[in-house]
Parts: C-alpha cells; structure tokens; sequence
C-alpha cells in the first residue's frame, strides 16, 4: 500500500509540472552538459543517470562517474521570484564566487568535499525568470579550468532556453 502511494505522489508532482512542449522534452542533456569534455577534464567516463523532475523544472540532466563517486546535475527551472536562486546563495554564503559576464544574476560556489569524494564546483544563474542550477563539476587540481567548464555547460543551457 506505501509503495503504491508513494508511486502516485510521485507521478502526481512529475505529472503537475507545468506542461512541457515536446520541443523540450527532446533538449539532449549531452548537448548541453558534454560528457566527452567533462571525461576529459577529470580523468573520468560520465554517464547520463535518469533525470528526476520537480514541480518547474524545464529539464533535469543527471551524470555520474563510474570509476569514482561523483555526480553532475543541471537543472533549469521557472522561478520569477527568484526563491531558488536566493535560497541557494544563503545557502553557499561564503562559498560563493563572482561570475560577471554571464547574463542576469549568477555566482560559482565551491563544494569543498572529504574522501572519498573530490572537490567540485557549481553555478547559479537567474535570467529571463528561470533558475539555472549547475553542481557537480569536478574540481580536478584546477578550479578555474572547472569554472571554465561549468560556465560553457551553462551557458549552452541559457541559449537553448532563450528560444523556448
């Protein structure tokens, strides 16, 4: 009976999400987040997981690594009143980083992490009344080329969703 119910909810809060135009639902997250360049950056294969929707998200690209523990996500998701964007920077408070150039808001964070997980980084970026949430990229001996890389994933995602 648990099991069923929790079923339904899930399907219910997947189902709720605002109607999403076949358009996006056909977005590839590997043309958005490069799992060829992120291998080549930490050493690593990346492989897509299955995404996990919420109620407003647009799109949810999930990877993983398979020789170490580590994961990527990417979300973009409607927000005109910018709570998610604002929860996130209390949330990283002091971790928080300047990104100047990207448009909107947006800032990198740094994940600073224990064996056996590695550093990473993530970037926020509220544009255009959408949230776009990148985490996960792995540090790899050199933030900035991480930085680098996360916002080229970011930036692939604000032109997508500036045409839908």
């Amino acid at each position: 009976m648990r099991r069923a119910w929790c079923a339904a909810a899930i399907s219910a809060v997947l189902a709720t999400s605002p109607a999403l135009s076949a358009d996006l639902r056909q977005i590839s997250c590997d043309a958005l987040v490069g799992p060829d360049v992120l291998s080549a950056h930490s050493g690593h294969a990346w492989r897509q997981g299955v995404p996990i929707y919420l109620q407003g998200d647009l799109i949810a690209c999930n990877y993983y690594q398979e020789e170490t523990l580590g994961g990527l996500s990417l979300a973009v998701r409607t927000d005109p009143e910018k709570r998610d964007f604002a929860n996130a920077r209390e949330t990283f408070g002091r971790e928080v980083h300047p990104a100047a150039g990207l448009p909107g808001e947006a800032f990198f964070y740094r994940h600073q992490a224990t064996a056996p997980f590695a550093d990473s980084w993530g970037l926020m970026v509220h544009a255009g009344g959408r949230t776009y949430r990148l985490e996960g990229v792995p540090e790899a001996g050199n933030a900035e080329q991480a930085q680098k890389l996360a916002r080229e994933i970011v930036e692939r995602a604000l032109t997508r969703f500036s045409k839908s």
